[in-house]
């Protein structure tokens, strides 16, 4: 568990490694109190961030509630375990479809309309791009070492 604090000078302290320096157990217990608070934080955040935002003298406002984050940061986030990661792209589309449909804009509410398969496409592509660019990569790099005399059968 990692929660850097950073002070106004260079040195960040890493409360995780301090608490499992001095007990395993109570490093475990602030990882569970984290986990449980951290819907309660990332609602309030957007909370207070769209409230402290206006256009044209109309306000923003944030509605969702803290089972719904929970739901949408912690529980479907356990699908990409399950999954070995194939259900990235759902989870992906519930988080944003979370923040987009419960910000508002005056008294109207924002609703997010893509579809998973939007999602599922997208990170299909950025797959393919990064299988051909590993594929390019290793290419190129077999013809240089050939290119200067080196043998990888050696």
């Amino acid at each position: 568990m990692s929660i850097f604090f950073s002070t106004h000078s260079k040195t960040k302290i890493n409360i995780g490694i301090i608490l499992a320096g001095f007990s395993p157990v109570l490093s475990i217990i602030v990882l569970v109190l984290f986990l449980i608070a951290m819907p309660w934080i990332i609602t309030r955040g957007m909370m207070f961030n769209a409230r402290n935002s206006s256009h044209r003298g109309l306000r923003f406002d944030f509605d969702g509630q803290y089972g719904q984050a929970a739901l949408v940061f912690l529980g479907y986030p356990l699908l990409i375990v399950v999954t070995l990661g194939l259900a990235m792209p759902f989870v992906m589309r519930q988080i944003n479809k979370f923040v987009f449909d419960h910000h508002k804009f005056g008294t109207s509410h924002f609703e997010m309309e893509a579809k998973i398969k939007d999602f599922y496409m997208i990170y299909l592509k950025l797959f393919g791009a990064v299988i051909l660019i590993g594929l390019l990569l290793s290419f190129g790099l077999k013809a240089m070492m050939k290119q200067s005399g080196m043998n990888l059968s050696e």
